[in-house]
């Protein structure tokens, strides 16, 4: 039985070509990803760390730590999409502290809208993650 060569490619691929589809139609876009190893796979990718300068210790109270004057902040400002790979492997704050922080860059007219109005891609794998046995010893 042959197998459909689309299928068998990954969201790598996918990814690559959505980021030159992006590239040839004068979209900005800008690629992370949470792991490095994930991030240096994609065209352009950065860890999002990096991208949206999230502290290690990111909480929900937090304030976004990018302006809108800097490099970085114009980038995002700029940015018609925004890619995230790996969300799984993401904590939640992380994900809410990159949403405050673009809403923050793009202005009080778009403030009230996720992420600021823009389009976000996230993939990620929730079978890569470990079950949680509530009160376990590590070996558990």
């Amino acid at each position: 039985m042959q197998t459909d060569p689309i299928s068998t490619l990954g969201k790598t691929f996918l990814y690559n070509t959505i980021i030159q589809a992006l590239e040839a139609a004068k979209r900005n876009n800008i690629a992370a990803a949470t792991t490095g190893i994930a991030a240096v796979v994609l065209l352009g990718g950065r860890t999002a760390h990096s991208a949206y300068k999230i502290p290690l210790n990111a909480r929900p109270d937090m304030k976004p730590r990018l302006y809108a004057h800097l490099e970085l902040g114009e980038a995002i400002k700029k940015a018609d999409v925004l890619i995230i790979d790996e969300i799984s492997m993401m904590h939640c704050h992380v994900l809410d502290y990159i949403d405050r922080q673009v809403r923050d860059l793009m202005g009080k007219d778009k403030r009230h809208l996720p992420f600021g109005g823009k389009i976000v891609l996230m993939s990620g794998d929730f079978k890569q993650l470990m079950p949680v046995v509530k009160s376990g010893r590590r070996a558990e």
